[in-house]
C-alpha cells in the first residue's frame, strides 16, 4: 500500500512539473522574455549570441549563407530569442530566414535592414509566430510582425482581421508605393513604415487610437495623409522627414503630439491644431520652412495663438514658433515670461538651400526664463540684449549662434555684462561667450571661478585664451570646435574637467594641467586636438573617460601616473600614430576596447607596456593586444 502510495505520489509530482512546464512555454506572447542569469556573450562561425541560466538570444548574423536557418540550440541552452538587428546588420543579401519553433521572442528590429529578403518561414509548432506567404504573423493571426522588404511589390492590402501593424512591419520596403490597411486595424506600432521612401498612399482606418513614434519615418513620397477620428496620440517622429507632406489633417481628437512629430516637413505650408491638444512636445514642426503660421481649432483651451505664432494658453509661455514667418526683428509679447525650450530653434540637417535665416534681432521685453536650445542654431543673430527681468536662462539658449558679436544685460539681478562677455551676477561664473566676436584672443578675468557648459563653443577666431588662477570648473563641451586654440594652461585651482570640454580643437598643441588638481580625464575630453603631440596625464587623475583621447591623429606620447585605476572603452581609439602606451600596474578597470584592435596582418598597431602579471597583461591576452613586460 505504501509503495503504490509513493508511486501515486511521484506521478502526481511528474504530472505537476510537466503542467508548469507547459503553462511556462505557452505563457511567451512575444512582447519579451522572462529575466534571467546572464552567463556568457559566446560565437560560433554564423552568430554572435548571449547565453542565459534558462535560454539564449542571437545577437548577430555574420555567417556568408543566403538562407539564414536560426538553429534551436546554442551555447547549450534553447534559442529563444532574437535581439535587435541581429540579421539586419549582416552586410549579405539575405533571402530567406527560417525560425523555429523554439523562438518566442523576435525583436521589432530584429531584421531591420534585411531589404533582400523574400521570405520568413516560422516553423509549426511554435507557439508564438505563424508564417503565412513570407510573413511573419503573431500566432493568432491579430498582428502582422514581419513583412519582408524584399518582395518587390508596388502594391500591398493588408488582410482584414489584422488588429496591429507591428514595430518595424514594413521598415526599409524600398518599392512599396501603395499600403491598403484594413478597418479592422486599431494600432500602429514604432517604425512599422520607416523609410518605405517610394510610399504615396497609406490610409489610417477609423479605430485607430495611437500612431507609434517614428512610424512614417523617411516616407519622402507621403503627400498627403488623412487621420482618423479615433487617433488620440501621434508619438514622437512620427512623420519626421515626410519632407513631400503637403497636406495633413490633426483631427479634433488629438490630445498629444509627440516630440518631432512632423519634423522636416520641408513642404507642409499650413497646419491646423486640434482643439482636444493638450500635451504639444519639443521641435514638433522644426524644420517645416514653409510653415508660415500655426492656426488652432476654437475651443482649446490650453493653447492659443497670436499672429501665428502659439503660446500657453494664458499666453505667458511662448511655445513655438513658425519657421517661415519671416520676421527680421522678433518682438515677444509683454505677457511672455518663459521661452519654451527649442522655440526658435532651427534646423541644420537639410541644404543651404533650405536654411536661409531670417531673425537679426529679439526683444525678450519681461521675459524671465530661456529655455534650451531655445534660438539654437540662428546664424543670423547679431548682438544680444538680455532684459532686466531675466532670471533663468539655458547654457544651450544660443547654441551655435555664430554671428553673436555681444551679450549685453539691462540692470539685472542675475546677469551682469563684462566686456560684452556674458556672467553671473557675482562674477564668478562666465556663461556665455560672444562666439561671433572675431577677437583673437581673450583673458578669462581673475575671480572666475566656473566656465560653464558651451561658454565658448565654436568661437572659432580665438586662438588664445588665458585662464586665471582661481578656475575650478570647466563644463561640458565649454571649450569645443575652438579650431585655432593653440595652448591652454589651467591653474591649480582646478578642481574638475567637463566631457568633450577641448574636443576637436584641432590646432591646440600644448596642453598643461597641474599634478593634484582634477580626478579624472572624462569622456571625450581631447578627442580630435590633432595638433598634440605628447601628452602628460596630471598626478592624481584616477580615471580616463570614454574616447578621452578619441582621433588625435598626430600624438606619439602618452604619459600615465600610477594614481590612474581605470581606463575606459576608446580612450586611446582611432590614434594613427600612437604606437606605444605604457599602462600601469595600478590600472585594474578596463573598457572592452581602450586601443583600437587591427588585424593580424595591419602594421600599426599599439604595443601596451605592462607589468608581468597585471591586470594589464591579463587585458592585453584577452583582447590579443601586442603587449611587452617593462
Amino acid at each position: 500500500m505504501k509503495a503504490f502510495k509513493k508511486i501515486i505520489s511521484v506521478l502526481l509530482c511528474a504530472a505537476l512539473l510537466m503542467s508548469l512546464c507547459s503553462c511556462g512555454n505557452n505563457d511567451y506572447d512575444g512582447t519579451g522574455l522572462p529575466e534571467s542569469v546572464f552567463i556568457s556573450e559566446e560565437k560560433n562561425d554564423d552568430f554572435r549570441y548571449e547565453v542565459y541560466e534558462d535560454y539564449t538570444i542571437i545577437t548577430e548574423y555574420f555567417g556568408e549563407d543566403f538562407r539564414v536557418n536560426i538553429p534551436s540550440r546554442l551555447g547549450g541552452k534553447s534559442v529563444k530569442g532574437i535581439g535587435d538587428n541581429a540579421i539586419g546588420k549582416s552586410v549579405l543579401a539575405i533571402e530567406i530566414v527560417d525560425i523555429p519553433k523554439s523562438v518566442v521572442y523576435i525583436a521589432p528590429s530584429a531584421f531591420s535592414g534585411c531589404t533582400t529578403t523574400t521570405i520568413y518561414t516560422v516553423a509549426e509548432g511554435n507557439p508564438v509566430y505563424k508564417s503565412n506567404d513570407g510573413v511573419i504573423y503573431s500566432k493568432d493571426g491579430k498582428s502582422l510582425l514581419h513583412y519582408p522588404s524584399g518582395k518587390l511589390e508596388e502594391s500591398i492590402t493588408v488582410a482584414d482581421g489584422i488588429e496591429t501593424i507591428g514595430g518595424y512591419a514594413f521598415a526599409n520596403n524600398e518599392d512599396v508605393v501603395k499600403i491598403s490597411l484594413p478597418s479592422s486595424v486599431k494600432a500602429i506600432e514604432e517604425h512599422a513604415f520607416d523609410g518605405c521612401d517610394k510610399l504615396n498612399q497609406l490610409n489610417f482606418p477609423e479605430g485607430i487610437t495611437e500612431i507609434g513614434a517614428y512610424a512614417c519615418y523617411e516616407c519622402s513620397s507621403l503627400a498627403e495623409i488623412k487621420l482618423p477620428e479615433s487617433l488620440k496620440i501621434i508619438n514622437e517622429h512620427a512623420f519626421d522627414y515626410c519632407i513631400s507632406l503637403k497636406d495633413v489633417t490633426v483631427p479634433n481628437s488629438v490630445v498629444q503630439i509627440g516630440d518631432g512629430a512632423f519634423m522636416r516637413c520641408k513642404s507642409l505650408s499650413k497646419i491646423m491644431l486640434p482643439s482636444s491638444l493638450e500635451r504639444y512636445g519639443y521641435q514638433v514642426f522644426t524644420g517645416c520652412n514653409m510653415l508660415e503660421e500655426f492656426k488652432i481649432a476654437p475651443g482649446n483651451q490650453n493653447f492659443r495663438i497670436s499672429d501665428g505664432i502659439l503660446y500657453s494658453f494664458k499666453g505667458d509661455e511662448l511655445v513655438d514658433y513658425p519657421y517661415a514667418k519671416g520676421e527680421a526683428k522678433v518682438k515677444i509679447n509683454n505677457s511672455v515670461k518663459s521661452v519654451r525650450a527649442y522655440a526658435f530653434y532651427k534646423d541644420t540637417t537639410q541644404s543651404e538651400a533650405d536654411l536661409s535665416d531670417y531673425i537679426v534681432e529679439i526683444d525678450f521685453s519681461n521675459v524671465e526664463k530661456i529655455g534650451a536650445y531655445a534660438f539654437a542654431n540662428r546664424d543670423a543673430i547679431g548682438a544680444v540684449q538680455l532684459p532686466s527681468t531675466l532670471k533663468d536662462l539655458a547654457t544651450t539658449a544660443f547654441y551655435d549662434c555664430i554671428n553673436i558679436s555681444a551679450y549685453r544685460v539691462a540692470d539685472n539681478e542675475n546677469f551682469v555684462s563684462i566686456n560684452d562677455v556674458l556672467f553671473s551676477a557675482d562674477k564668478k561664473t562666465l556663461l556665455a561667450y560672444p562666439v561671433g566676436n572675431n577677437s583673437l584672443s581673450y583673458t578669462i578675468p581673475e575671480g572666475t571661478e566656473s566656465v560653464a557648459d558651451y561658454a565658448f563653443m565654436n568661437a572659432s577666431y580665438l586662438n588664445e585664451v588665458k585662464f586665471p588662477s582661481t578656475l575650478k570648473t570647466i563644463g561640458d563641451y565649454s571649450f569645443h570646435k575652438l579650431v585655432m586654440l593653440e595652448n591652454v594652461e589651467l591653474g591649480n585651482s582646478l578642481e574638475s574637467l567637463g566631457k568633450y570640454a577641448f574636443a576637436n580643437c584641432v590646432s591646440l598643441e600644448n596642453i598643461r594641467i597641474p599634478d593634484n588638481t582634477i580626478d579624472s580625464i572624462p569622456d571625450g575630453a581631447f578627442t580630435c586636438c590633432d595638433g598634440l603631440f605628447d601628452f602628460k596625464v596630471p598626478y592624481g587623475v584616477k580615471s580616463i573617460g570614454e574616447e578621452a583621447f578619441r582621433e588625435n591623429a598626430y600624438l606619439v606620447y602618452i604619459d600615465i601616473p600610477e594614481t590612474v585605476t581605470e581606463i575606459k572603452t576608446y580612450a586611446f581609439y582611432d590614434m594613427d600614430n600612437l604606437t606605444e602606451v605604457e599602462i600601469p600596474a595600478t590600472v585594474t578597470d578596463f573598457g572592452k576596447e581602450i586601443v583600437t584592435i587591427c588585424n593580424e596582418n595591419d602594421p600599426d598597431k599599439v604595443t601596451l607596456f605592462v607589468t608581468e602579471g597585471s591586470p594589464a597583461e591579463e587585458y592585453a591576452k584577452t583582447y590579443n593586444i601586442p603587449y611587452e613586460i617593462n
